[in-house]
């Protein structure tokens, strides 16, 4: 079984980075982010805290 990715939700991120879910999710739609987000094992997004404005 693959590890499941951490991070952070996309709520979360979106927060951070003063943005919508909806932004986020139109981006990554369009292909307007640099890399793939990786999901968890249920499929939801999680961010890197260092991509959205967090330290870890």
């Amino acid at each position: 079984m693959p590890p499941v990715p951490t991070g952070v939700t996309i709520a979360e991120a979106a927060d951070r980075l003063g943005l919508t879910v909806d932004t986020l999710r139109y981006y990554e739609r369009d292909g307007l982010l640099l890399r793939a987000v990786p999901r968890s094992a249920s499929g939801h997004r999680r961010y890197h805290p260092r991509t959205c404005g967090g330290s870890s």
